[in-house]
């Protein structure tokens, strides 16, 4: 039934605990790949430290989590997909949820549930979790993008399962690096094929955002234009005006979020300021403007790092 995708990279503190989860869930038809990529850690040894035949190890070298992810779907054999990250986790009934969903809905081929953040000892459910009162609802293209510009998105990595033929439509992960906001990228593909994503509000998985390798995961990256680009592709087939406008809205949102983190790492490049839509909004056009200063710019990023600010 399920095939789970969990690429590896430099997570042996906590990849054991997220392995368990996996091999704990209450619905027990799936394989589990692991796409060990390079790892400088003992990954790999904790990996091995596993006797369970639902568990299929690949090894890479370093190609980056969307090029893991896209090798690990060509090696599944089952029809739906799940996506894990190495540092998340699972609750027991979240593949059982998911089976119960995909049985009541066979006509939708993309989903995702609710999740928890933990941090600092402290759980917090996702935003949306908490504002709607449906146990399963289908959010259409439009409400998608809405939920998102209320930092509500009802959409995650570690939550998500699509079906193999719609991840294949879609061409999967953009593998090119810098790969922040590849996986993004690739729902903007599915939500737009979908029509929209079918969400579950149980909180059956959870976002560590406390794990060993946080500051490579938010800081050390560059601005790549993989959702700008995704977007911008996908606009010559949108007729509806308003709908075209909330699309460069969400990907502004998400450029917004990688300029502010190429700020902060010291890998910000001037021609990257070309990744938005500035036709939007005058915030925008403001920013493309000032953040050409050097001066400015440090200002801007003395207020990040003071106010924790790392999206649009």
């Amino acid at each position: 039934m399920f095939s789970v995708i969990c690429p590896v990279f430099n997570k042996e503190k906590e990849l054991k605990e997220t392995i368990d989860s996996v091999l704990s869930q209450d619905y027990m038809d799936f394989e589990l790949i692991l796409i060990e990529n390079g790892s400088t850690d003992n990954s790999l040894s904790v990996i091995q430290s596993f006797n369970d035949p639902r568990i299929k190890l690949i090894q890479t070298n370093q190609i980056g989590p969307g090029a893991a992810r896209n090798v690990g779907v060509a090696h599944s054999k089952n029809d739906w997909i799940a996506f894990l990250d190495a540092d998340d986790l699972w609750e027991k009934f979240h593949l059982q949820n998911i089976f119960e969903a995909i049985s009541k809905q066979p006509n939708v081929n993309f989903f995702s549930s609710s999740w928890k953040v933990l941090k600092s000892n402290t759980i917090s459910p996702s935003t949306l979790a908490t504002s709607i009162n449906e146990k399963r609802i289908f959010f259409s293209e439009k409400r998608v993008l809405e939920l998102t510009l209320q930092n509500s998105p009802p959409f995650w990595t570690s939550a998500i399962v699509v079906h193999k033929k719609l991840f294949n439509q879609a061409g999967g992960f953009p593998e090119p690096l810098p790969a922040h906001g590849e996986d993004v990228a690739l729902w903007v593909q599915l939500i737009r094929l979908q029509k929209g994503i079918h969400f579950i509000n149980d909180l059956s998985a959870s976002y560590r955002a406390d794990s060993s390798n946080m500051l490579s995961k938010e800081f050390k990256v560059s601005f790549p234009g993989h959702i700008f680009s995704t977007v911008n592709m996908i606009l010559d087939k949108v007729q509806d005006p308003e709908l075209a406008i909330l699309w460069k809205k969400f990907a502004n949102k998400y450029q917004f979020s990688s300029l502010s983190k190429s700020i902060i790492s010291g890998r910000f490049e001037k021609r990257n300021l070309k990744y938005f839509f500035p036709e939007t909004d005058l915030k925008t056009k403001i920013v493309q403007i000032l953040l050409r200063n050097n001066l400015l710019r440090g200002i801007f990023k003395s207020y990040l790092m003071k106010n924790q600010r790392f999206h649009g």
